[in-house]
């Protein structure tokens, strides 16, 4: 296998919905890793390379048993809440949106609604940083969502992990580097900062799509906690604060 081999299969995977995207992430970041050492289009990978190609050639059969339920039953609710993770590792950056369907019974359904992954750029880039770009992903996901699907829903709830980012999400008094805020102005163009929650990065979904992996159980359904949970209110005073520590990323 060669780069330009590489580049043709994780570019067939016909995948719009995102459904796929922490499996696809895997390809994505071995075909970074080749392009990072300067590989040519038609050079053959390592030893080390080629060995993960044939494993994730390998669990390429789990995609042919990936499926989710394309209606989310809104004809028969009696509330729908849309809530969006994001997430962000040195691999990439992900994003993933559900409806938490709240029935007549009382019970409430989880439904997988849109993901997507990014790759890091080439560029060496903080985490922090990712973390944000993660976040303005998340606000790209509900601002297509609800272009795209007519129905009406209230407030999204989005939620990260990254403390750094919350904090720069609620501080708005304070005078940012260009990154950081043109970014929180594209956050804050689509949500206010009481939408969004901080959630255990192992109980990210999001997680998994910005490092890869083959395991899609929590991105196809989304964390335990959620259709169990009656409320999502959160303590004004549990989202930090900026510190001067924080000031830069």
């Amino acid at each position: 296998m060669t780069r330009r081999g590489l580049l043709s299969v994780t570019s067939s995977v016909f995948d719009p919905l995102g459904m796929a995207s922490p499996f696809v992430m895997i390809a994505r970041s071995l075909l970074q890793e080749v392009c990072r050492r300067g590989a040519e289009w038609d050079q053959p990978l390592t030893d080390e390379e080629q060995g993960k190609w044939s494993k994730w050639l390998h669990y390429t059969k789990i995609l042919s048993q990936v499926s989710v339920p394309r209606w989310f039953k809104f004809d028969a609710i009696t509330e729908a809440q849309l809530h969006i993770f994001c997430d962000a590792s040195e691999k990439g950056y992900a994003a993933v949106a559900y409806f938490r369907v709240e029935q007549p019974d009382g019970g409430h359904n989880v439904e997988f609604v849109l993901g997507k992954s990014r790759v890091s750029p080439l560029k060496h880039i903080t985490i922090p940083r990712l973390e944000l770009m993660a976040a303005v992903l998340a606000a790209t996901l509900d601002s297509t969502i609800r272009r795209e699907i007519r129905h009406s829903f209230g407030d999204t709830t989005f939620w990260s992990d990254s403390m750094i980012v919350l904090s720069y999400i609620r501080n708005e008094n304070r005078r940012y580097k260009t990154f950081v805020a043109n970014r929180v102005a594209k956050i804050l163009s689509v949500s206010s900062c009481q939408q969004w929650r901080h959630v255990p990065t192992n109980v990210n979904p999001a997680d998994g799509g910005s490092r890869g992996t083959h395991e899609l159980e929590m991105w196809l359904k989304g964390p335990d906690f959620l259709p169990r949970r009656k409320h999502f209110g959160q303590h004004p005073n549990s989202m930090p604060m900026m510190t001067s520590s924080w000031h830069t990323i």
